[in-house]
């Protein structure tokens, strides 16, 4: 991997954000069967083309620098850590074919925006506190907080369903 630039962070961000919007844009249709599912979906998709807008903005902002160098605390190899995992190869969108349920998407999408949140506050330690940023960050936690609501009411569908056939 090339050497890490709190531009190429950002860059890395941006894409994050196009590959987000993807996921929830397919995973809306795929459960156009469930409206009340479909809408969240779109609604995130939405959500993370306005976060790719603002993280170009920010990428505006951010003159070229030096590579990232590592840190007492090692913030910089973490960051370089995350940058390189699967959601950032553009594995996330193969990552819901063979999924049978909606817990199991809905688990995968949590784990998706965790792994944004992760990356964004390393995008945070390395190039300071920025206000867009920390709206980002914030925005994104919701997103997870939304996911896990879903999650957990689809867990209970689940065992009501189950209770209901006798299992």
């Amino acid at each position: 991997m090339t050497q890490l630039t709190a531009r190429k962070s950002l860059e890395l961000a941006v894409e994050a954000e196009k590959a987000g919007a993807r996921f929830y844009e397919r995973l809306s249709r795929k459960y156009a069967h469930r409206p009340e599912l479909a809408e969240v979906f779109l609604t995130l998709a939405a959500d993370e083309l306005e976060h790719e807008a603002k993280y170009r903005e920010i990428l505006e902002e951010t003159p070229d620098t030096e590579p990232i160098v590592a840190h007492q605390y090692g913030r910089s190899e973490y960051l370089r850590a995350i940058a390189i995992s699967e959601f950032y190869k553009g594995d996330d969108l193969k990552q819901i074919e063979g999924l049978s349920s909606i817990s199991e998407v809905l688990q995968v999408a949590v784990s998706l925006e965790q792994s944004n949140i992760a990356f964004y506050q390393g995008i945070r330690d390395e190039i300071g506190s920025h206000e867009a940023l920390e709206q980002l960050i914030e925005e994104e936690k919701q997103h997870v907080v939304r996911l896990v609501q879903l999650l957990e009411g689809e867990e209970t569908r689940n065992v009501l369903a189950r209770q209901a056939v006798g299992i």
